[in-house]
């Protein structure tokens, strides 16, 4: 476990409320892997105190990326935070995901903000040739996520509850 101050490279907003955040975080790029997090200060002071678990979206050193939904007063800070600003972070954590070298396609299913844990996956087995087919859901379709934010090579498909765009219902 690594903890550094990242810097904000790049913000965009990607769906209602959320953000994808790019940080300069060497260390974590070179030491992560698909399926990992880190916890991120949500604040510059002490209020709120806890730091949020944040799937790491994407890494490519020396950076990586977050997908940040800002429904609360820590994950709000972090959404709001602009380039150049520090990011306080303990990271990766968890196992992650193993890819067999018998794998030759791969399907990923998530619905809301399950997709942030699948972005590294699918961009690594993308790279690898492996055919990678992500279907996730949403509950309309300014809360799903945008297919750019994933790699070309990804089959995107969607489904929001309310069938304004892609298929009709969930997951």
């Amino acid at each position: 476990m690594i903890s550094l101050t990242a810097t904000v490279a790049d913000t965009r907003r990607v769906a209602a409320g959320v953000t994808l955040l790019r940080l300069h975080a060497p260390d974590i790029a070179l030491a992560c892997r698909p399926g990992q997090f880190v916890m991120a200060r949500g604040s510059d002071g002490c209020d709120p105190y806890l730091r949020r678990a944040l799937p790491i979206f994407t890494a490519s050193n020396p950076f990586i990326a977050l997908l940040v939904r800002a429904d609360e007063p820590g994950r709000r800070w972090l959404a709001h935070q602009g380039v150049g600003q520090p990011i306080d972070l303990l990271g990766p954590l968890g196992q992650g995901f193993v890819l067999t070298p018998t794998t030759r396609h791969l399907l990923l299913v998530a619905e809301g903000m399950g997709v942030a844990a699948l972005g590294a996956i699918a961009a690594v087995a993308a790279e690898k040739g492996i055919a990678v087919t992500l279907l996730a859901g949403a509950p309309s379709a300014g809360a799903a996520l945008p297919a750019d934010i994933l790699p070309i090579d990804v089959e995107y498909q969607l489904a929001t509850a309310d069938g304004c765009r892609g298929a009709k219902g969930g997951v």
